[in-house]
């Protein structure tokens, strides 16, 4: 038995026995427990491992950590047979050494490990609940849930399925594989997302976003540098934006995805006060949102609440890039104008 500290101020203690066998020896572990800060782990009961060579056997090594548990029992080695058990594992743990990570949610899950040391091989199921962090506080998706099973081979990842679920609705599914380097990743994904969580972007004006974009497509390439494709489409989205006395309603879209640009193939909307507006182009996904946008206005009829009804019909372009400047050009016909 003994007790130690080591690196980073972690406290560990350890007691048990060691005993000669036949090929090896036998590690009897009464207790273990290591702590950093609040952070802390400790063997749930007595464990025995079995060591010969380079090959260690172990039977029910239970680790408590949090109030969560991850179990493994099986062999370790040059080849390796281990089955390997999450229970309600809190992601909270990590905060105390990255507290900027700002986790929460459980995870657990089960996997079978199997291969050699240098080829080694899994299969996997995976269930995440209450996910929190802080990389995606600010999109208002959290708590997510998440579920995943696939398998590991040959250096790259097969996802038989996975979904993640979150706030407001959202939701996504997706199959395929992904090799952890080189090329060779395919990967479908198929999703929701609920256009509210646009909401926060828009508030200081007052304006809202409802409505739902639902995602089919495909990711190709490589882990590092993915290639996208696919299409968006909205239909029966509505806009209010007080402050220009505007409301676009029954809002659909189709738009198409590329490596580098959106397609918009169609895009259409109604005013509440009456007309239609309606869109295609393109818009890159370069830093500045380099466009070429044309946009129609069909008896579109504007009343700003005050002074002015107007109704317009014409034809506008807008080239260039989005965030830094364009040109917009085009026609603009007034029907008629009362002020």
């Amino acid at each position: 038995s003994g007790t130690a500290r080591i690196a980073g101020g972690t406290d560990a203690a350890l007691e048990g026995s060691l005993a000669p066998v036949a090929d090896g020896y036998r590690v009897a572990l009464d207790s273990f427990s290591v702590a950093q800060g609040q952070l802390s782990a400790r063997l749930a009961s007595p464990a025995a491992l079995m060591v010969a060579g380079d090959s260690v056997q172990f039977s029910g090594v239970d680790l408590a950590i949090g109030s969560g548990r991850i179990s493994a029992t099986g062999t370790a080695g040059q080849n390796l047979d281990i089955a390997l058990n999450i229970t309600s594992l809190p992601l909270d743990i990590a905060n105390t050494i990255a507290p900027d990570l700002r986790l929460s949610g459980t995870l657990s899950g089960n996997a079978t490990i199997t291969g050699s040391a240098s080829d080694p091989r899994a299969q996997f199921s995976v269930e995440g609940s209450g996910l929190g962090a802080a990389a995606i506080a600010d999109f208002g998706i959290a708590p997510l849930q998440l579920s995943a099973q696939g398998s590991f081979a040959d250096n790259r990842v097969t996802l038989t399925s996975a979904s993640a679920s979150g706030a407001q609705g959202l939701s996504a599914t997706a199959r395929g594989t992904i090799p952890l380097s080189g090329g060779g990743m395919d990967v479908s994904i198929n999703g929701s997302i609920p256009l509210s969580l646009a909401n926060r972007f828009v508030a200081e004006s007052g304006a809202q976003v409802s409505g739902t974009a639902n995602l089919d497509a495909r990711a190709t390439g490589r882990i590092d540098n993915p290639q996208f494709s696919g299409t968006v489409s909205l239909a029966g989205a509505e806009y209010i934006d007080p402050a220009l006395a505007l409301r676009l309603q029954n809002i659909t879209a189709n738009a198409s995805l590329s490596a580098n640009q959106v397609t918009i193939n169609s895009a259409s909307a109604q005013l509440a006060t009456g007309g239609s507006i309606s869109a295609s182009g393109t818009v890159g996904l370069d830093a500045n949102l380099t466009s070429n946008v044309r946009i129609a206005l069909n008896n579109a009829r504007y009343a700003d609440g005050n002074l002015l009804v107007a109704t317009l019909n014409g034809n506008l372009a807008f080239s260039g890039p989005l965030t830094a400047g364009g040109l917009l050009s085009g026609n603009i016909d007034v029907e008629r104008a009362d002020i």
